[in-house]
């Protein structure tokens, strides 16, 4: 999968551009002055404004983009240089700054809103720089997210004027502190309290005080200081500092445990004019501040003062010095509301030099209000701060992405849905939004296209809104029932799916191609119209489906499919081709793709099933016009293009019509269809889909289109799987009909209003168009299709035309007949002749066709009548096998419970099947808007009572449990003769498919032992969970313990799970399939099931796991296993395996069911050593599992093999030559008598 985006380059900033970012311009805004940051080319000057507005929404509200800002200059000069990014740059016009003096945990308080409880729209969205500091740690929820550090970490400390430090009776040292211990030295450091008086105030004239007992610091008197009982009757020293939420309870603790002589001043915003101020006029000051900020960043001027460190304190006194994070953090919402603020807060990031350079442009400032700062954040966007690297990889346009699917050798259909997203981009179509694709090579396999498209969803950063694909049939129907789950829109451009015609239960999905049913219309129509009444069907796999239904349709229009032929590529055609001819069927429709083609029309050839031979071939519109012109290569034996060009002269090709005329006016980027070919033809040639994708892409774009004009969150919350929007979206769709370059474009029912197949012949390396079929729908109308040929020209439908150039049909050696006798004679006229005759074929006589007549009467009479006592008797048998299959389906009455409604299981597709039963993908409705995946089991027959028995047997089992590491059950069905149990779906599938998939992965050394570790204790701890309930599960193996999305491993299949809680141990009283592989020793020789029976094989999986599926006992058949078991083998480990290991499987493997280690120790063993389950790969597995329990093949002579000695056979060796591909390959249903295993006698 790679990644193409459509390419408009006006629109967006490209990285060499983004380096030249800086600030230019001021313009008068609200009575603030506004600095704007724009990207400049060299010597162009400045660029155009930026045209966008881009929004974040809050549902569907959208609301300020807040950003939070401290009290201090330095923060709010941050957090300005950031709104004008934001605004002037990313287009975020409803930036704004959000002013607080919160402490750091009132601050992540505030951020940690719940959109979808709380009204957030007046929230901080983003902060930048908020300092983590002292016992203050990360209690980040799921509503806050920090996304790194701004830059150098800080401290906090107090400081004096170096000068104060050299004067000889301050001290010298790491004593610093000592020094205001001291009386008689603190009080040298002492403020004027009527000054003091001035700057504890705040500035507004309200006589508040920064720090006061209403604020919440009660200790804080009506002065605004903090005064400590021993410096009430004597002089102290005053320590200024800013803002009492930063600082207070820090101060107060380490002032009272020292029994310092110091007094705290707050003085808020005042503080960096205060200090300086002081300095100047050599004051003796200290101060409390940060170690970066415009006071303190020249280390010359200022010295902090020493305080014992927590390892010499024992104390956390000095824990609050300890450097502290600068972060970076931003509200949930923000990473898919608005994905640009968050990508630049993800690169926003400072230097030392940075920080230099801000502190230096504040000082140098005359002003600290909202004016002077913003033109220091200017002056710091202009000159200092590397904008540029802030904007690398912000998408100032958001983008729309779309999942395009596409075969790899298609790129002619990339390239038109690009050409679409340019047209759209460049006529801003969707206002403020960037249409891209991502490409999905399918190449017609649905599990490359599923798997795909899943990992799409669920790795990619942005969500995709919708999905134009699949290029076939075979990927489509997949893609189609699992975008339906996830809600997304589906655009298909192809024309050769003949499923999904019925649009109930794929509401999603559209096609924008003309429906391909209406193919069988224009054969079955073209073909009345030349009397032929008879026809042979050849297809091949991939058209399977068109068969069953050209088939219908023959029947209800009084034409006959006398035979249809599948066809395989790599089989000779000869012998189906032959019967044909012997037949003598003349008509021919060939609905294959290429390599199916070229082998059958090379064997036409040979057999002479051509024009020469008065054949005619009916070939499909998916075929492209020189499809036979290939390479010698690509030919069958004894074939040349010169024959293939013979084969199919004269022959009937259709298309749909994908371009309409040259002159035809489109409203999608061009102003008729004739500029849109010249357009594309200046890369490519004019290839099949490539109108029917340029169109998709429209279709999707005028719907987003409308939608958007109605709520500017449309696209946000398509990109949520929002269904209610995504249901307006298809809505939007079906209400905006355009002209497009295939057409007009109106749906009706999610299929296009009005499609046009036209018909060719083939006639000497030419084509001719020779006649067109329509087929319009209505809602007032209802549908309308026939050949034009036949209808009258006033009578056709709108926007219905002609061929260009209407030809002849030519018959080199005279008209076709499609080979069934027309024949009838003249001396019989009645109705009753004339219906025989037609039927039988040939001609009859009058007296003959009445005894025909006669005896059909009383064969019927005859027939009815035995019909009649069946219905009478089927219905007897029906009621009584009822009230039997009744009365033994009572002991499950306690599944009623789990009894979920028949229509709120949807079913998609088959994911396996059993014995007795299949799975399948489905998806659960539980209420309304919510629907998640389920894996449905159903018996195969719901008639089969053993097989409802089997499920609701397992299911009765599986209601008792409810543990991380088993499977859940959500419900049965049992209504109407249905029998269907509905468990969670398990997206990675069974652990042994699992692993052998990432074998290679193991052998490159990119799995290891803490992987391999943690699926071993996910199924050991489910396994403690059944043994503390008394539970065996009796068929325990890697295949059986299914992988979760999140890759937690859950137990599942319990068919064979059995209580204990009336004895220790049960019996086996079934036949058939048993897991003899994974088998305890105790259970083959007595037939006897204990709880340490799953200990044993539990070892086996952990032998699977750390081989990553390897088939156990690989060396020995089928029949030597169980002998090798009851003498007392076990598998043969890799060599690899450490001796800690191998010791934990001899314990597992122990003869003796009462000498191995329980669950639970085992669970206790592997949780205290991470590394203990480690790869240990050998030969590839093999893929079967089970064999039959039953009686031994009286013909076969086997001779138990007792395996290598307990003391080495954990590390024996393979004998030479032999190889677990010789072992006899057996499944579920295995009935080979040699496979049969004789345990009878246990039992």
């Amino acid at each position: 999968m790679r990644l193409c985006r459509s390419g408009h380059t006006d629109m967006r900033l490209t990285e060499s551009v983004l380096l030249l970012l800086h600030c230019i311009g001021i313009n008068q805004i609200t009575a603030i002055n506004e600095c704007t940051c724009w990207p400049v080319s060299s010597g162009s000057g400045p660029q155009p404004e930026l045209k966008i507005h881009n929004r974040i929404f809050i549902g569907e509200e959208s609301a300020n983009l807040w950003i939070a800002a401290g009290p201090r200059p330095t923060d709010r000069i941050l957090a300005l240089v950031l709104r004008q990014v934001l605004k002037n740059t990313v287009g975020f016009k409803d930036a704004q700054l959000l002013n607080a003096s919160y402490t750091y945990h009132e601050w992540l308080k505030q951020m940690s809103c719940n959109a979808v409880e709380t009204n957030c729209s007046n929230r901080p969205m983003l902060h930048v720089g908020l300092i983590e500091t002292g016992n203050q740690t990360s209690t980040f929820n799921g509503f806050v997210h920090s996304i790194g550090e701004l830059g150098p970490r800080v401290r906090r400390g107090w400081f004096i004027p170096s000068r104060t430090v050299k004067e000889a009776e301050f001290g010298q040292g790491p004593d610093h502190w000592q020094y205001f211990s001291r009386q008689n030295l603190a009080k040298n450091f002492e403020f004027n309290e009527t000054q003091l008086n001035v700057y504890t105030a705040m500035p507004d004239g309200s006589g508040k005080r920064w720090c006061s007992r209403l604020g919440g610091f009660d200790e804080c008197d009506d002065t605004g200081q903090f005064v400590p009982d021993r410096c009430r009757n004597q002089t102290c020293a005053t320590l200024l500092t800013a803002f009492p939420h930063e600082n207070y309870h820090d101060l107060l603790m380490q002032i009272k445990k020292l029994k310092l002589f110091v007094k705290v001043a707050w003085v808020g915003k005042r503080l960096d004019n205060l200090i300086s101020f002081l300095s100047q006029n050599n004051s003796r000051i200290v101060f409390f501040d940060y170690s970066i900020s415009p006071l303190t960043f020249d280390k010359e001027e200022m010295t902090e003062v020493l305080f014992p460190s927590c390892d010499t304190s024992g104390q956390p006194d000095g824990c609050i010095y300890h450097s502290a994070r600068m972060l970076k953090l931003v509200w949930q919402n923000i990473k898919q509301g608005a994905k640009q603020a968050y990508r630049l807060m993800e690169n926003v990031r400072l230097t030392a030099g940075d920080y230099r350079s801000l502190m230096s442009a504040y000082r140098k400032s005359l002003s600290d209000d909202d004016d002077g700062l913003l033109d220091v954040a200017c002056d710091l966007c202009k000159y200092k701060l590397n904008i540029g690297k802030w904007m690398e990889n912000v998408k100032v346009y958001p983008e729309i992405p779309v999942l395009t699917v596409v075969q790899a050798d298609r790129n002619s259909v990339e390239h038109a849905t690009l050409l679409a997203m340019d047209k759209i981009n460049e006529a801003n179509i969707i206002p403020g939004y960037i249409m891209n694709q991502t490409i999905i090579h399918g190449n017609c396999n649905g599990d490359t296209v599923v798997s795909s498209y899943i990992e799409s969803i669920t790795t990619n950063h942005e969500q995709i809104i919708a999905v134009v694909g699949s290029e076939c049939n075979r990927s489509l129907e997949n893609l189609v029932g699992l975008a339906n789950y996830y809600a997304h829109t589906v655009i298909s451009y192809n024309t050769e799916s003949a499923t999904t015609n019925d649009q109930s239960g794929h509401n999603y999905f559209f096609r924008i191609a003309p429906d391909p049913s209406i193919l069988y219309g224009a054969y079955i129509a073209f073909m009345k119209s030349q009397y032929w009444g008879i026809f042979a069907h050849f297809f091949d796999n991939a058209a399977s489906s068109w068969n069953t239904h050209l088939r219908a349709m023959a029947d209800i229009r009084q034409l006959k499919m006398e035979a249809s032929v599948k066809l395989s590529s790599k089989e000779n055609p000869r012998d189906d081709l032959q019967i044909v001819i012997e037949k003598g069927y003349r008509i021919l429709i060939g609905d294959f793709q290429v390599s199916v083609g070229l082998r059958t029309m090379c064997m036409a050839y040979e057999l002479g099933m051509t024009w020469r031979n008065k054949y005619a071939w009916l070939l499909p519109p998916w075929l492209p016009r020189n499809w036979f012109n290939v390479s010698l290569e690509a030919l069958p034996e004894n074939c040349t293009v010169e024959k293939l060009d013979d084969a199919i002269n004269y022959s009937f090709a259709y298309q749909f019509k994908e371009l309409e005329g040259d002159d035809f006016k489109t409203e999608v980027g061009f102003a008729n269809v004739s500029d849109f070919k010249q357009k594309y033809l200046e890369k490519f040639s004019l290839l099949p889909y490539i109108g029917y994708a340029y169109d998709a892409i429209w279709a999707l774009a005028k719907g987003l289109r409308e939608l958007q004009e109605l709520n500017q969150a449309t696209i946000s919350l398509l990109q949520e799987r929002n269904q209610t929007h995504v249901k307006k979206l298809i809505n939007s769709i079906r209400s905006n009909p355009f002209n497009g370059v295939s057409g007009p474009v109106h749906f009706v029912n999610n299929t296009r209003k009005i499609s046009q197949i036209d018909i060719y012949q083939y006639v000497d390396g030419v084509y001719n168009c020779i006649d067109s079929f329509f087929h319009t729908r209505s809602d007032s109308l209802g549908e309308q299709f026939g050949l034009i040929s036949q209808i009258d020209p006033e009578k056709l439908p709108k926007n219905v035309k002609k061929c260009e150039k209407q030809n002849r049909i030519v018959y080199r050696y005279g008209p076709i007949t499609d080979g069934s006798p027309r024949t009838y004679p003249n001396n019989c006229s009645s109705p009753l002749f004339t219906l025989i005759n037609g039927f039988l074929g040939h001609r009859v006589g009058c007296d003959v066709a009445m005894v025909i007549f006669i005896v059909a009467v009383m064969l019927t009479s005859v027939v009815v009548l035995s019909l009649a006592a069946g219905g009478l008797l089927h219905r007897y048998y029906r009621q009584k096998l009822k009230r039997f299959e009744q009365q033994q389906i009572s002991p499950f009455s306690g599944l009623s419970e789990y009894e979920l409604p028949e229509d709120s299981v949807r079913i998609y597709r088959s994911l396996g099947e059993g014995a007795f039963g299949k799975v399948y993908l489905g998806e659960y409705l539980k209420e309304e808007n919510c629907v998640f995946p389920v894996a449905v089991k159903a018996a195969k027959d719901p008639k089969n009572l053993n097989a409802k028995m089997e499920l609701l047997s397992e299911a009765e089992v599986m209601k008792r449990f409810e543990h991380v590491n088993i499977l859940r059950l959500i419900g049965v069905i049992t209504q109407h003769d249905k029998c269907q149990i509905v468990t969670e779906f398990m997206m990675f599938g069974n652990l042994r498919s699992y692993l052998q998939d990432r074998r290679h992965l193991a052998i490159k050394g990119e799995i290891h032992s803490a992987h391999l570790t943690r699926m071993a204790l996910d199924i050991c701890r489910g396994l403690s969970y059944l043994a503390s309930l008394n539970y065996v599960h009796g068929d325990l193996a890697c295949r059986n313990c299914l992988v979760h999305e999140t890759l937690t491993i859950k137990i599942a299949d319990f068919g064979f799970c059995k209580n204990l809680v009336d004895a220790d141990y049960y019996r086996i009283v079934r036949s058939g399939p048993m897991p003899v592989r994974w088998m305890s020793p105790e259970l083959l020789s007595t037939g006897v099931y204990h709880i340490q029976s799953d200990i044993w094989s539990f070892g086996v999986v952990l032998y699977e796991i750390i081989t990553f599926g390897a088939y156990p006992y690989n060396d020995l058949d089928d029949n030597k296993v169980q002998d090798h078991i009851r003498n007392g083998g076990m598998p043969t480990l890799p060599q690899k395996v450490s001796s800690k290991l191998e010791a934990l499987f001899l314990r597992m493997w122990m003869f003796k069911k009462d000498d191995r280690p329980t669950a639970l120790e085992l669970f206790e063993i592997l949780t205290a050593d991470s590394d203990l389950v480690h790869p240990a790969l050998e030969e590839s597995p093999s893929r079967l599992d089970y064999i039959t329990i039953g009686a031994q093949n009286r013909h076969s002579k086997s001779t138990s093999s007792p395996g290598p000695t307990r003391t080495n056979r954990l590390r024996a060796r393979s004998p030479p030559g032999s190889s677990h591909n010789t072992v006899q390959r057996i499944r579920y249903n295995t009935t080979t008598a040699t496979a049969r295993i004789n345990i009878d006698k246990a039992f």
